[in-house]
């Protein structure tokens, strides 16, 4: 799977931990890429992070993507 290879290299390149969780409607089968032996952080957690995580919207995401195709 594609994205699997981009995240890992994106981990590797920036030294960040990268968690990518998709579910396909089709069949609901889930695949979890996890880069090292820590979970995803919680939403308790994530809100009592500093600094504030930044969250991007579907459509914000949806917008940039457009925004390159043009």
């Amino acid at each position: 799977m594609p994205f699997s290879f981009e995240s890992f290299e994106f981990s590797q390149e920036c030294d960040a931990d990268v968690y990518v969780m998709i579910r396909f409607r089709h069949d609901g089968q889930i695949v979890l890429f996890i880069p090292s032996k820590a979970l995803p952080l919680s939403q308790e957690q994530l809100a009592s992070s500093y600094p504030t995580p930044k969250e991007i919207t579907w459509d914000e995401l949806a917008a940039q993507y457009d925004k390159t195709k043009s």
